[in-house]
């Protein structure tokens, strides 16, 4: 069993560095050392945001690393007894000084990056030359440099930094990729995010000896460009069984299948952002991910901060009572969820405009064009389920409680009542649940004779 500590977005300023010394440090510490009791922490992975705004409250951005170093990084692995290179990380759009360069390069650098070709041939020279065009990462560069130095089995660059372990007599990849390179500010950056497939092919090049390799990135997918989307997706997807990713300060997992493969992907909440805030939204603390190589299992345990104990406890917002298990498919299993996918994608490209033109049929000649727009769900009743009858004031039932059901459900109305309608809305519904309900819907139509 491989066993993580997932953190993110620490933020660090003067406010901050004063909170974790004063009342969350000793918190954070004990917790880990009880988590580490009951079985040895492997890994220390934090996705980025180890500082705020670039070190704007303290002198420099070096500054601000030292000091998430000699505070932060340096009391976690003495007290777990990890070696540096057990504690990884990425930098954030917060690591990054946004004013390095003016805006004009950033604004003309947006035109350029226009097809992958180009942030390919960018990246390469890069790797290499001088920062031109990503001065705003130098300072967290030359900190991670001198973190790692002495550190053997890793390979650094000026983009991707890549590391090969030796974790319990199993050979352990992690590519730490930079998705903050483009970053210039919080507000626009979505959409915007670079990060190349010649970035993660250097790093996959370096670890793709290893049993089980570990992909961590700041962003989620959804702020990648559409110039490398798909092409990025498809890589991670391929190459990599676990993904660790930060940034939205909510914690979330899921595991992903397409063509291209299956994928454990873990969001963690913000560490220590808006520590002193009680918020349930946006929970401070970190998941502990506990993988079984053998059985491609992966168990999640999620922590928050709790602020009249000063403790950490389960955050059972999350998972069921703040704990979760997911499978991750294995090859037969991976071949039944693609002959399912295959199904999906027939109904989708072939039987959606089919079901879109029942709308014209049924007289709907203006507005919305498609069944998901112009749905308003009828009124349901249930009148008999599991053999009692429902109160008037609970008859009424969702997409949801019918998506919930387990039993066998008949619809009975009158003709024109919405039946078709609810039907065909649930295939959609279906169709966007496939990836974490693994529920195949059979489209079948009945001929009158």
């Amino acid at each position: 069993m491989l066993r993580v500590i997932h953190f993110s977005d620490f933020h660090l300023n003067s406010k901050i560095l004063d909170d974790w010394n004063y009342f969350i440090k000793d918190s954070i510490l004990a917790e880990l050392q009880e988590i580490n009791a009951d079985a040895p922490i492997d890994l220390i992975l934090l996705t980025g945001d180890l500082i705020d705004k670039g070190g704007a409250d303290f002198k420099s951005a070096k500054e601000a690393f030292d000091l998430f170093k000699t505070n932060i990084i340096q009391p976690i692995i003495t007290s777990l007894n990890l070696p540096i290179e057990r504690f990884l990380i990425i930098p954030g759009n917060h690591d990054i000084i946004q004013n390095a360069e003016p805006v004009y390069v950033d604004m003309g650098l947006r035109t350029y990056f226009d097809k992958p070709e180009t942030v390919n041939s960018f990246i390469k020279q890069g790797k290499e030359g001088s920062y031109s065009g990503f001065e705003r990462v130098k300072e967290f560069k030359e900190f991670e440099a001198e973190l790692y130095k002495g550190v053997s089995n890793c390979q650094l660059s000026r983009f991707d930094s890549s590391f090969k372990l030796n974790i319990r007599n199993q050979k352990v990849g992690i590519s730490c990729l930079n998705s903050s390179w483009r970053c210039f500010d919080s507000k626009t950056d979505k959409g915007l995010i670079l990060i190349c497939d010649n970035q993660i092919g250097n790093s996959f090049n370096f670890i793709k000896d290893c049993e089980l390799k570990i992909a961590l990135v700041h962003h989620p997918y959804d702020w990648i460009s559409e110039v490398e989307k798909k092409a990025i997706h498809g890589h991670l997807h391929t190459n990599y069984e676990l993904m660790f990713i930060g940034h939205v300060h909510e914690g979330e997992t899921i595991v992903t299948t397409n063509y291209a493969g299956s994928l454990f992907v873990n969001v963690a909440p913000g560490a220590l952002t808006d520590i002193r805030s009680d918020s349930r939204r946006f929970s401070n603390g970190f998941t502990v991910v506990d993988y079984k190589t053998e059985d491609k299992v992966v168990l999640c345990t999620y922590k928050r901060f709790n602020h009249p104990t000063k403790k950490f406890v389960l955050n059972t917002d999350l998972g069921e009572n703040g704990v979760i298990t997911f499978d991750i498919p294995q090859t037969k299993r991976l071949k039944q969820i693609k002959t399912a996918q295959d199904h999906l994608k027939i109904i989708s490209e072939v039987r959606y405009d089919e079901m879109n033109e029942y709308l014209i049929s049924t007289g709907a000649d203006f507005g919305p064009k498609n069944i998901k727009d112009a749905f308003v769900l009828p009124n349901l009743k249930q009148d008999l389920i599991d053999g009692k009858k429902e109160d008037e004031e609970n008859g009424g039932i969702s997409l949801q409680d019918i998506i919930k059901y387990e039993n066998d459900l008949l619809f009975f109305a009158t003709k024109e009542s919405g039946k078709t309608m609810l039907l065909f809305r649930l295939i959609n519904v279906y169709d966007v649940l496939f990836e974490f309900s693994k529920i195949v819907h059979v489209y079948i139509v009945f001929l009158d004779i």
